[in-house]
């Protein structure tokens, strides 16, 4: 089976390893545009299988796989 396109995961993260993305995003972006408290990916069903989870343009209702 393969991904419908280029952002969309084949094979799905774990629920852990979403965690762990999203700490890893949080602490590589601080230093550069402070601390992001709330991603739109926090609540997307689609952030397990999106490549495109934790960018940090995926706030304030903003969505970088929409675009």
């Amino acid at each position: 089976m393969t991904a419908p396109d280029q952002w969309t995961r084949e094979t799905p993260r774990t629920a852990e390893a979403l965690v762990q993305l999203r700490t890893e995003a949080v602490a590589d972006y601080a230093p550069h545009i402070g601390t992001i408290d709330a991603f739109t990916c926090d609540d997307c069903p689609r952030a397990l299988i999106c490549e495109l989870a934790f960018d940090a343009y995926n706030t304030d209702g903003d969505c970088l796989y929409d675009k």
